[in-house]
C-alpha cells in the first residue's frame, strides 16, 4: 500500500480537484461565500486529504467563483471556514504527520467520542472489528499489528458475518485509504493520521495509559524514549527539537542526548502483541532497518 497516498489514494487525489469543476456548474459568481461552499462539499467527499491537494482544491474553489488565489490565505480562509461549521461541531483540521514528512487537511468530527460515530462507510460488521482492531494496537506493546494479528480479530467479534478473505481484500484497503489505518512495515499496520485526530478523546478516555509525546502532548503509540526513558517523542517532534548549529536539543526532563532513529518506523515482529502489558519504549539509537514480516498464508473461511 502506498504511504504517500494514505488517506487520498489515486481515486481520491483526482477526486477533490475534479468534483470542484463538477459543482461549478451550480455556482453563482456572485457571491464569495460559494468559495467555502465548494470546497466543502470537496471535503465532505474526500474527508481527508494531503495539504497540497487541498490548497490546489482551494485554488480551484477561488477561481470557480472569480476570485483571486493567494496561498498565503489558506490558513485565514480555513478558520473562516471552521467559524461557519462550528455550530455542526465540525472542523478542518491541518495537521501534521508524527513520522513522515507529511502534513493533512481533515474534515473531522469534533465531538467524536466513540468509534462508533466514525468510519461511517464501514459496514456494522466492519465496524465492530474496527473497534478491536483500534483497542488490541492501543493495549499492545510496539503500538502496531501484523496483518495477521489484524485478521485474527475477524472471528474474535460474536455475530461477524464478514471472512478473513474479504477484509483483507476489500476492508483493509479501505481503512488504509481513508487514513483510519497506516502501513508501517510491510504487513504491519498502526493507527493512521484521521484515527488519532478523530479518535484522540476517545483512546485517551479509554486508555489512559497510552504514551504522550513530551513535544505536542499527543498520542505516541510509535515514539522514541530518551535513554533515561523518562520522555518519549514522535519522531518529527524529536527532529523539530535543534539549536542554531542543527543539532538535537537534549531531553527536556531528564537533559540527557536523544538520537533520531534511522528508521521511519521501528522494527515490529509477528505475534509482539500479547495483551495490555508496559509498552517497551523504541530507542532512539536503533539504526537498524526495517524488515518487513512475511504474511502468514491465510485460510479462507
Amino acid at each position: 500500500m502506498d504511504l504517500d497516498g494514505i488517506g487520498l489514494g489515486p481515486q481520491g487525489n483526482r477526486r477533490g480537484e475534479e468534483e470542484v469543476e463538477e459543482d461549478r456548474m451550480d455556482v453563482d459568481l456572485a457571491d464569495p461565500l460559494n468559495v467555502q461552499r465548494l470546497y466543502l462539499q470537496a471535503h465532505l467527499r474526500t474527508p481527508c486529504m494531503q495539504y497540497e491537494t487541498a490548497l490546489g482544491v482551494y485554488e480551484r474553489c477561488c477561481h470557480a467563483a472569480g476570485l483571486p488565489f493567494d496561498a498565503n490565505h489558506y490558513e485565514t480562509f480555513l478558520t473562516q471556514v471552521n467559524q461557519r461549521i462550528d455550530s455542526l461541531d465540525l472542523s478542518v483540521k491541518h495537521v501534521e504527520h508524527h513520522t513522515r514528512d507529511a502534513a493533512y487537511c481533515m474534515l473531522v468530527n469534533a465531538r467524536a467520542d466513540d468509534i462508533a460515530k466514525l468510519a461511517t462507510t464501514l459496514k456494522p460488521a466492519e465496524l465492530s472489528v474496527f473497534r478491536v482492531i483500534v483497542s488490541k494496537i492501543a493495549e499492545g506493546t510496539v503500538g502496531q499489528l501484523s496483518s495477521m494479528e489484524i485478521l485474527n480479530c475477524v472471528p474474535s467479534v460474536a455475530g461477524t458475518t464478514i471472512t478473513k478473505a474479504a477484509f483483507q481484500a476489500s476492508v483493509l484497503p479501505k481503512l488504509v485509504h481513508d487514513a483510519w489505518l497506516e502501513e508501517t512495515n510491510a504487513g504491519f499496520f498502526t493507527l493512521g493520521v484521521r484515527a488519532l485526530t478523530e479518535l484522540r478523546q476517545y483512546l485517551l478516555d479509554a486508555h489512559p495509559e497510552l504514551p504522550q509525546c513530551v513535544v505536542c502532548s499527543e498520542v505516541a503509540l510509535i515514539h522514541v524514549a530518551c535513554p533515561s526513558g523518562d520522555a518519549v517523542f514522535h519522531r518529527r517532534c524529536l527532529d523539530t527539537r535543534r539549536n542554531r548549529a542543527g543539532a538535537l536539543l537534549p531531553c527536556p526532563t531528564c537533559k540527557t542526548a536523544v538520537t533520531l532513529p534511522g528508521t521511519l518506523f521501528p522494527r515490529a515482529t509477528q505475534g509482539a502483541v500479547t495483551g495490555r502489558r508496559k509498552r517497551p519504549r523504541v530507542q532512539a539509537d536503533d539504526e537498524e532497518e526495517a524488515e518487513g514480516g512475511e504474511e502468514d498464508e491465510i485460510e479462507e473461511d
